[in-house]
């Protein structure tokens, strides 16, 4: 795993790698891990506007500004719409018009 920067109190983000050889060297597309507190500033735009959010804010995730396309899965619908934390996976394809995502509401709970 390689850690990307902390840029700010209500989110982080990091890119993950794998650790060892597998299969393929090239694994021919990018993962990155991006957390978030729901209700501020950060946390709405990633949710409500992913795209614009990420070239804002990662460029390294390379998105172009035209012609691509989010597809976010929404794994735990049963939680609070309005949950403290979210994590999200997206991965990223060299050349593709969609990024797809995998979003992860956290239950609220006093511990996070």
């Amino acid at each position: 795993m390689e850690s990307g920067q902390a840029d700010g109190p209500d989110w982080d983000w990091v890119e993950l790698k794998p650790e060892r050889s597998l299969l393929r060297e090239e694994l021919g597309f990018r993962v990155f891990l991006v957390q978030a507190k729901s209700e501020s500033e950060p946390g709405r735009k990633l949710r409500d506007h992913p795209l614009e959010f990420f070239r804002d804010n990662i460029q390294e995730m390379e998105i172009p500004r035209e012609d691509v396309q989010a597809m976010v899965l929404r794994v735990n619908a049963e939680v609070a719409a309005n949950p403290r934390h979210m994590s999200q996976l997206w991965a990223v394809i060299p050349g593709s018009t969609t990024v797809v995502g995998l979003q992860y509401k956290h239950p609220n709970d006093e511990s996070y």
